[in-house]
């Protein structure tokens, strides 16, 4: 979303005539804490929608785009609270939220937090209760969604900030069963459903999304080869396997997958400590061809060959989760290369061939499996997911600002495979 809220307006030959509000409506959708908005203009223009209450954060939702209509999701609102909403120009109205599902209240599910979130608006988990979760700083629900797909760390989840969706993935690679996606948004709507029949690999505990297209984490059945697969809605567009990039290679666990602004697919390979850069633009003329590689830890006798990218000496990460692009950065979780996992953001220079550590966040535990390096306004979440700990972190800070715990039942971990930042606009 974007935040046009400067006054807009039609010229004529009248004359200038601002655009205002004609008309608003807001009804509750599936779930009680979300609510879908319509705001009518008088002519193409931007609209604002915002909703107040008392001892509540304001929301204020910006339109993407100039229209006549707008439709928005209110969301990010508490339990049992009545919001007074204002589309401009006096046009105003009222609603309340429903209550918590009695499955996510104590003692069915606990949450246990300190200090204060400052990097963004909310934090996404699932919960051992069924449940993805979306929580603020001070651990009240905003949102959650029930789900029968996912269900521990081996699977795969993942908030889609474009399409405000959580997406599911079952692993059926190292879990018996079968593969099967679920994407649903705020409002309770199944966006997408793809089931075993639509795969060739056997999904795994990672996904993302850019523009429309769906990139699903898997190994070849045949002979458990990591890659992935793409898909432009239910239609499978292309699909990469390491052996593509590396003819010769075997014994390949591919545990992340994450896609760039740019479209660069970056593929996380457990074996071999490695990092590769894939062209994930299927109007791409080089679409799904390696770009580049990196080796977090030299010398292990496990490499890759002819890296792009290594530390300059040493090792910089091992054991790897969740890497991902930012321009010129690469963040990873970092697992194994310390007594305790990390979040390590890098540099990338290709002309000299190296990636240097710019910042890093210690959790002070051993998270062997899975666990996640999200970047936040000035800082980072940090998620050791055989814990379920999760950590927001200043830049350049040794110690957290805000910490969370999230468990139901008496689960001791292994829920999510990591937490997500969240904006609510």
């Amino acid at each position: 979303d974007t935040d046009a809220d400067t006054d807009t307006t039609h010229t004529g030959e009248t004359g200038t005539v601002p655009v205002s509000t004609v008309s608003a409506t807001c009804t509750q959708t599936l779930h009680p804490q979300v609510f879908d908005c319509t705001v009518e203009l008088s002519d193409v223009g931007d609209a604002t929608l915002t909703f107040t209450a008392a001892g509540a954060v304001t929301r204020e939702f910006h339109s993407d785009a100039p229209a006549l209509v707008h439709h928005f999701y209110g969301w990010g609102l508490l339990s049992s609270t009545t919001y007074d909403w204002d589309a401009g120009d006096g046009i105003t109205g009222q609603v309340s939220t429903g209550p918590i599902s009695p499955d996510l209240r104590s003692p069915n599910l606990t949450i246990t937090h300190s200090g204060t979130l400052t990097g963004a608006d909310a934090v996404m988990v699932y919960t051992k209760c069924g449940y993805f979760v979306l929580m603020d700083g001070d651990a009240n629900i905003l949102w959650y969604q029930p789900t029968t797909v996912y269900d521990s760390f081996l699977d795969a989840m993942r908030w889609s900030a474009a399409d405000h969706s959580m997406i599911a993935v079952k692993d059926s690679a190292m879990s018996p069963g079968q593969s099967e996606v679920q994407e649903v948004d705020l409002g309770g709507n199944e966006l997408l459903h793809l089931t075993t029949a639509d795969f060739r690999l056997k999904l795994t505990h990672d996904v993302d999304r850019w523009h429309q297209y769906t990139y699903l984490l898997g190994e070849n059945p045949q002979n458990r080869m990591g890659g992935f697969e793409v898909f432009d809605g239910t239609t499978k567009v292309g699909e990469f396997l390491l052996t593509d990039a590396f003819p010769n290679i075997t014994n390949t666990h591919v545990n992340g997958i994450s896609v760039s602004e740019s479209g660069e697919v970056i593929l996380s390979e457990l074996n071999y400590n490695a990092i590769l850069g894939i062209d994930g633009d299927p109007a791409s003329p080089t679409f799904l061809q390696m770009l580049w590689h990196s080796n977090g830890a030299p010398g292990g006798g496990a490499d890759l060959p002819n890296p792009d990218l290594e530390p300059a000496s040493g090792t910089i990460y091992r054991g790897q989760h969740n890497a991902s692009r930012h321009g010129d950065e690469l963040w990873v979780f970092d697992n194994r290369s310390r007594g305790s996992a990390r979040g390590l953001r890098m540099s990338m220079d290709f002309a000299s061939g190296e990636i240097a550590e710019i910042d890093s966040w210690s959790t002070g535990e051993t998270c062997f499996n899975q666990g996640g390096a999200q970047p936040m306004d000035g800082g980072a979440l940090v998620t050791c997911a055989n814990s379920d700990n999760v950590y927001a972190f200043r830049d350049n800070a040794a110690t957290p600002e805000w910490e969370m715990l999230a468990r139901c039942g008496g689960f001791p971990g292994s829920s999510s495979t990591r937490a997500y930042p969240v904006w609510i606009r």
